[in-house]
C-alpha cells in the first residue's frame, strides 16, 4: 500500500510555491491545495507535477475552492501519466472515524524525496475535516491521505497545527493575566 500511494503522489511546483498532489479519480486529473497553486492565480505562473522519478507534467487549473473554504484545486494533466502510476479513488463510504489507520504522502520541507507516513485519525476538526497524529510538515500540503487497509482516499493534507514559540509566549501571557 505504501508504494501504491507513492505511485499516485506528485510534487507540485508553481512559481516559488511547492507542495504535494496526487492522481485523483482519473489518469488525467490531479488534486492539490489551493494555496499551493496560488502563484498561478496571482500571476499566471505555470503549474507542473513532478513524479518521484523526476518526470515533469504540465497541468492546467480546472477547479478550486479557496483556502478560507476547503483549500483544494483540481488540475488537468497536459500529457499522459507515465507507466506504473496509480490513480486514487475516494472512499465509497465517506468518513474518517477516530482511530482509523491511514497513510499520507508528500514532499515535506520542499525536499525532492517523496515520503510516505503512517498516521491515525485523532479526531474531528469540523464537519468536513479531521486531525491525524502523523508528522505533517510544510510541503506535505496537497498530499493524499488514504485508509491504510483499503487504499481508498479519505482526505487531503491542508496544514499542520501546533503551538510554536510565538503562540506559546502569547498563551503564557494570557495565563499570567488571568492569575
Amino acid at each position: 500500500m505504501h508504494q501504491r500511494l507513492a505511485d499516485a503522489t506528485f510534487r507540485v511546483e508553481c512559481g516559488t510555491s511547492s507542495g504535494s498532489g496526487f492522481s485523483f479519480r482519473h489518469a488525467s486529473v490531479a488534486a492539490t491545495n489551493y494555496h499551493v497553486i496560488a502563484p498561478h492565480l496571482a500571476n499566471g505562473s505555470p503549474i507542473h507535477l513532478v513524479t518521484e522519478a523526476g518526470t515533469r507534467i504540465a497541468a492546467q487549473l480546472v477547479g478550486q475552492s479557496p483556502e478560507n473554504q476547503y483549500d483544494f484545486a483540481l488540475l488537468r494533466l497536459q500529457s499522459a501519466l507515465p507507466p506504473g502510476r496509480h490513480v486514487l479513488q475516494p472512499k465509497t463510504n465517506p468518513g474518517a472515524p477516530r482511530g482509523l489507520a491511514t497513510l499520507f504522502a508528500g514532499f515535506p520541507h520542499g525536499i525532492h524525496d517523496l515520503l510516505v507516513h503512517e498516521a491515525v485519525v485523532s479526531g474531528p476538526a469540523s464537519p468536513h475535516a479531521f486531525y491525524i497524529d502523523g508528522s505533517v510538515n510544510g510541503g506535505n500540503s496537497g498530499g493524499p491521505i488514504v485508509e491504510e487497509a483499503t487504499g481508498e482516499l479519505v482526505g487531503l493534507v491542508t496544514q499542520r497545527r501546533f503551538l510554536g514559540a510565538i503562540q506559546l509566549g502569547q498563551l503564557r501571557q494570557q495565563v499570567q493575566q488571568l492569575a
